[in-house]
């Protein structure tokens, strides 16, 4: 699959879902970004079960600092 055709989200969905499925982390353990073409990061949020995130889940983080998702960046 070449996750670089995929949105940012979608990229770490994918990437997360097989670094958990190998047991390569835990479910609260590692974090993973995007650097997207705007400039804004795509990560992880903190404190949420790694095996279970959802698209949604992922938080944009802007150059200024602002973030939007429905949970804190890690």
């Amino acid at each position: 699959m070449k996750l670089d055709y995929l949105p940012p989200a979608d990229q770490i969905i994918e990437m997360i879902g097989r670094i958990y499925r190998f047991g390569m982390t835990t479910t609260s353990g590692g974090n993973l970004s995007v650097l997207d073409d705007d400039g804004d990061i795509w990560i992880t949020p903190a404190g949420v079960d790694k095996g279970a995130l959802r698209r949604e889940d992922i938080v944009r983080v802007r150059a200024d600092g602002s973030h939007a998702g429905l949970h804190k960046p890690s």
